[in-house]
């Protein structure tokens, strides 16, 4: 683990750049690697740095792995848990990737201090709404 910098980073696509983000930290995984499991608590939100992420559930009746979302660079997952104390989903390292953290408090303190990032994060949200709305229909 590493602590990364938003500013300074390479990664052009991530809604995270140029945030003044506090405590961010850059974790690597390789592929095929857990990075959250159903039922472990929630703790923040993640961006894929660089690398292929997937979320799924298990069909516990025919034990069939479900992919719910992929996640490429600059993306970010984990984020349907986020107002729940547990994840609903698994996420797994689908080649080897690394995954900026940033925990609730700091992403609090974030929206905070930045209004135009906290707009854009709102704007995020309220797409993944969208599109989750529009699978229904």
């Amino acid at each position: 683990m590493k602590q990364s910098d938003c500013i300074t980073c390479n990664n052009t696509t991530c809604l995270f750049k140029n945030s003044s983000t506090e405590n961010l930290k850059q974790f690597s995984y390789e592929r095929g690697q857990q990075i959250f499991l159903k039922d472990m608590l929630v703790k923040g939100l993640y961006i894929v740095h660089n690398g292929l992420v997937e979320e799924f559930y298990v069909n516990p009746k025919k034990n069939k792995k479900i992919i719910t979302q992929t996640v490429i660079d600059g993306e970010i997952f984990g984020h349907t848990d986020y107002s729940g104390t547990k994840h609903a989903l698994n996420a797994i390292a689908a080649k080897n990737t690394q995954v900026c953290f940033i925990d609730k408090d700091s992403l609090y303190k974030t929206c905070q201090k930045n209004s135009e990032w906290t707009h854009k994060l709102m704007v995020f949200f309220l797409d993944q709404l969208n599109k989750s709305y529009n699978k229904r229909i």
